[in-house]
């Protein structure tokens, strides 16, 4: 038995639904795919409880995708994370029904000269496990769904199994663990990170706006982060829609915002640190952070629990 896993494969956002004419009913006899699909996921679970791990459970979506690379890949004869057409296991869990607001992750392994059932799942299982990147795949904190499928023709079996979740936020504050952040916190932590790029730059530092804020998160809310374009709402609403002292001082403004997937279930001083980071290597929105003409800071961000979340910011002046 030759058992050949392939390198991990990790995905932050057509399947070919061809059913091969397949000797596997007649070589599992009684182990059914779905008998298999509960067996590989007892594998991880146990994988998953020796390291203090929550279960994972069966999605029907995930399956869906795990089939459909299987059976492609050994239909014509690759095997790789990618089909020829370049397709990913997110391309494939989405056109199964998943969201695209998910971590989703893939392994895939195969066999020559071996027969599907238990005992091959089991040593593929066993495979991935000595790998350290197909491992921290079954072993992800940021996962909680699973899908497998074996497909086979003659002695060849090629088995996918994937994940899906909400994914977890980056490293909070030097490196430490995240810290949930309300929106008055959302506020002071961007406004910490932009007002020490503005000091490098010898600007002076702007003054936090909670009116602001408020009108970028009733501004947003009700969006499908997960399949929505990132819209920006129009300036002249979020102006209007401050205090009168705001609405008097403040004329013009400047809009910006971001977006990611598989990213964790709420906000964090580590999603500020994101995507302040990433607006600051943009040369025109870092132009627009460091102009001295603009006072004033509104920020939100707003997750979806299922791993969306959007960041909005805007800056303005009198």
């Amino acid at each position: 038995m030759n058992l050949r896993p392939s390198p991990p494969s990790l995905w932050l956002p057509a399947v070919l639904m061809l059913v091969l004419a397949l000797s596997f009913a007649a070589a599992t006899r009684a182990e059914t795919r779905e008998d298999l699909r509960r067996f590989a996921l007892d594998l991880v679970n146990n994988s998953r409880a020796e390291h203090g791990l929550p279960p994972l459970s069966l999605e029907p979506e995930l399956s869906q995708a795990a089939q459909a690379h299987a059976e492609d890949m050994l239909r014509r004869n690759y095997f790789a994370h990618e089909s020829p057409e370049g397709g990913t296991a997110m391309d494939r869990y989405r056109a199964a029904g998943g969201s695209a607001g998910k971590l989703v992750a893939e392994n895939i392994a195969q066999c020559r000269n071996c027969a599907p059932g238990q005992k091959l799942v089991e040593g593929f299982h066993r495979g991935w496990m000595r790998s350290p990147g197909h491992r921290a795949n079954i072993l992800s904190p940021g996962v909680d769904r699973f899908g497998f499928d074996i497909a086979a023709s003659g002695q060849d079996v090629t088995a996918v199994q994937t994940f899906a979740g909400a994914g977890a936020p980056g490293e909070g504050a030097e490196g430490g663990v995240p810290r949930a952040l309300d929106a008055p916190g959302q506020l002071a932590v961007a406004l910490d990170l932009i007002n020490a790029a503005r000091a490098r730059a010898g600007r002076e530092p702007l003054q936090p706006s909670p009116g602001l804020s408020d009108a970028l998160r009733n501004a947003a809310e009700g969006e499908d982060m997960a399949e929505a374009e990132l819209g920006l709402p129009p300036l002249s609403e979020l102006l209007s829609s401050l205090p009168a002292d705001e609405r008097s001082r403040l004329k013009s403004a400047t809009l910006m915002g971001g977006q990611c997937g598989g990213c964790g279930r709420e906000p964090t001083d580590a999603d500020i640190r994101f995507f302040v980071e990433r607006w600051l290597a943009d040369p025109d929105y870092k132009s627009a952070l460091l102009d001295p003409g603009w006072s004033d800071l509104g920020v939100t961000v707003q997750a979806d629990g299922e791993g969306s979340k959007r960041a909005l910011l805007v800056l303005a002046g009198s």
